[in-house]
């Protein structure tokens, strides 16, 4: 007998972030999350991919089910604008308010991409330091050592004289 997943039965976990109107919804993952891909670029070759395919999805439902549809993707490495979808339906019934929200949308993706590397400058710009103090920090233990040193082989000379 196969199990299909179900709110009941969420047999991969339920989808986050996902809401109905102002509230969250519960809804089932059809397929298992996979762990997020770390190395970058080929991040970043599957980002393009799914894209072209999350976009082909998004307008075969608008089209076939004559649904408003709006759906913006940015990837926080991308040098490109956000990639977004409007359906038919929400271009011809309201042209004025999408693009008022499309220019809301922008200012939020730029204000986000600007933070996040901003944030990985400043992380990157607080390794580097902490790196040279940590040499400078090596630095200075060899010539104390050396100077500790030197006073040693001072007092073992004079010692000798004695």
């Amino acid at each position: 007998k196969r199990l299909y997943p179900s709110g009941a039965r969420p047999l991969y976990g339920l989808v986050e972030g996902v809401g109905r109107g102002k509230r969250a919804l519960s809804m089932a993952r059809t397929r298992e999350l996979q762990p997020r891909i770390v190395e970058q670029v080929y991040a970043s070759k599957m980002y393009s991919a799914w894209i072209i395919d999350l976009m082909t999805r998004c307008e075969s439902i608008s089209v076939r089910t004559g649904s408003w549809m709006y759906v913006t993707v940015q990837h926080p490495n991308s040098k490109n604008p956000f990639t977004h979808y409007s359906s038919p339906k929400l271009r011809r019934e309201a042209p004025e308010q999408l693009e008022s929200f499309h220019k809301e949308v922008s200012m939020t993706m730029t204000a986000l991409v600007c933070s996040d590397r901003k944030a990985r400058v400043e992380e990157m710009i607080s390794a580097l330091k902490q790196e040279a103090r940590a040499v400078e920090a090596e630095k200075r233990s060899e010539r104390m050592e050396q100077e500790l040193k030197q006073a040693r082989d001072q007092v073992s000379e004079l010692q000798a004289k004695l």
